[in-house]
């Protein structure tokens, strides 16, 4: 059964992906017309003449249809499997994908590989490779905290001014272009990255196979684990030199320790919590799993408050120096949610209205209050800690302001401690999709057929070609929820159930 379903599955993604290049040629004009507007009639004739498009259709087509006439079969033959079947499942997908990568990279020179990772297919040096190791301490060095407030918080900033001073002050000049080129080619700064490089890659791999060591299958949580360093969101952190890695690190160390009986190790989770949220505020929602556990409501509330006081000292002391204004700016981009443009790899569902044209600030807001509410409620009342800890996620990957694609490794957590569990339910399939949407290294289909793909978007509204993990990502997080929701409604109704029969006893 093992081998079949590895086989299935593994068919399934082949069949998918390799339907996509299937023309290098274009259907439709590279100049758009300059008449060209909205409306449903543009986004059909661009769908039509995109043969990719319309033979990944297809294809998806058929295999939904399957999977509903076949969906009771399969449920039977999914429930109660092993771990080590889940394990073979994402091996099998993860390499084909990486190796997929691969072969689009060797065959377009390498553009692939930088329209997956940045947008681009020009192959042209884009200043978007190390550009927050490089950018921030050039900025911080000059003392220009406000043009990276936006997108980084008064602690990390002061770790990039830190690492600035190991770097030789003359590299640091106003010429932009010229800095990046001098300092790429500087030992220093470029020996100060492999440390950075090797400081997540190990921290990385150790804590996800911290948390694999329970289902006792060695040689695949080792395999798993190192897959994990060289998934999409990993090696994006890694790529631009972002301190994400060390957040979701730390976060993960809180999340298998904080509950400890060990007075020491819960001491330190606290704090690394803390330090993890002085980084990524947005991890602080993993505090709430302290109320989840069987210590007393008085620790609880007390480690609740330990983690706030970490987590205030280091965000604030930090903006002492970074500017209190800048901190504020950094906040407030991530509760805004700015209707007027799509941003590509941002998965809240404010941004999937938004690729839809739903662009009413009113409606965005009220909708991501509403899906919000619906995880909290998840994480609340659905009784695994594995759940808590997806619904914990899911609210991350939902705050319009966490916007980039590094942060969907934070759903190595719950993939992690799904591959953990020794036993699965049919249901655990259904979150290994949603999961591994989110760290597979998709291969960039559309660049053969690109300038049709533009044409495509540009009837939403979109006027560039976001990356496939950006596009897969917007529909995995969502199937996250559904998933978190029917079992949430499946296990009320099991309660309801067991009361009625309690009471008619």
């Amino acid at each position: 059964m093992k081998k079949k379903l590895i086989f299935f599955i593994s068919s399934i993604f082949f069949a998918f992906f390799a339907s996509f290049p299937v023309s290098a040629e274009s259907a439709i004009s590279e100049d758009l017309p300059k008449d060209y507007k909205f409306s449903l009639a543009n986004a059909v004739e661009a769908f039509i003449n995109c043969d990719s498009a319309i033979v990944g259709a297809v294809i998806f087509l058929i295999v939904l249809i399957l999977l509903i006439v076949f969906r009771k079969k399969l449920a039977e033959k999914l429930e109660g499997s092993s771990s080590g079947s889940m394990l073979g499942v994402f091996m099998a997908l993860f390499s084909f994908c990486g190796i997929f990568c691969l072969v689009l990279a060797l065959m377009t020179d390498g553009k692939s590989w930088s329209g997956m990772m940045h947008i681009d297919n020009s192959g042209e040096y884009i200043f978007t490779q190390f550009s927050d190791y490089i950018g921030n301490m050039r900025r911080t060095s000059m003392g220009e905290f406000s043009k990276s407030a936006s997108r980084f918080s008064p602690f990390a900033l002061i770790v990039y001014l830190a690492l600035a001073q190991f770097v030789p002050s003359g590299l640091v000049n106003s010429d932009l272009s010229l800095t990046y080129i001098v300092m790429m080619r500087n030992q220093s700064v470029m020996l100060l990255y492999l440390f950075l490089v090797l400081f997540t890659a190990v921290s990385v791999y150790k804590m996800n196979r911290t948390v694999l060591g329970k289902n006792g299958l060695v040689l695949k949580n080792d395999i798993v684990a190192i897959m994990a360093v060289f998934s999409y969101p990993v090696i994006y952190c890694i790529e631009l030199g972002n301190l994400t890695g060390f957040s979701f690190a730390l976060a993960l160390f809180f999340v298998l320790f904080a509950n400890s009986e060990k007075r020491a190790l819960r001491e330190t989770a606290l704090v690394l919590l803390g330090v993890s949220a002085a980084i990524t505020p947005y991890t602080l929602i993993f505090a709430l799993l302290l109320f989840f556990d069987e210590s007393s409501r008085k620790r609880q509330i007390t480690d609740a408050v330990k983690t706030a006081v970490y987590f205030s000292v280091l965000f604030f002391i930090p903006a002492v120096f970074t500017g209190f204004g800048n901190a504020f700016t950094y906040v407030k981009t991530l509760v805004s949610i700015p209707s007027d443009v799509y941003a590509s790899g941002n998965t809240s569902i404010a941004n999937l209205l938004i690729f839809f044209g739903i662009k009413n600030q009113f409606i965005l807001y009220i909708i991501t209050a509403l899906t919000d509410a619906m995880a909290l409620l998840c994480l609340i009342f659905l009784k695994s800690k594995r759940l808590k800890a997806t619904a914990a996620v899911y609210i991350i990957l939902n705050i319009f302001g966490v916007n980039e694609p590094q942060v969907y490794m934070f759903i190595l957590i719950p993939l992690m401690m799904l591959f953990s569990e020794k036993t699965h339910t049919a249901k655990d399939w259904l979150y290994l999709l949603s999961f591994s949407l989110l760290v597979l290294p998709i291969p960039t289909w559309y660049f053969f057929e690109e300038r049709n793909f533009t044409y495509f978007l540009n009837a939403f509204g979109l006027d560039y070609t976001p990356a496939a993990n950006g596009l897969f990502a917007l529909a995995a997080v969502q199937l996250m929820l559904i998933i978190m929701c029917s079992q949430l409604v499946t296990q009320m109704k099991n309660r309801k159930q067991s009361i009625n029969q309690t009471a008619l006893k």
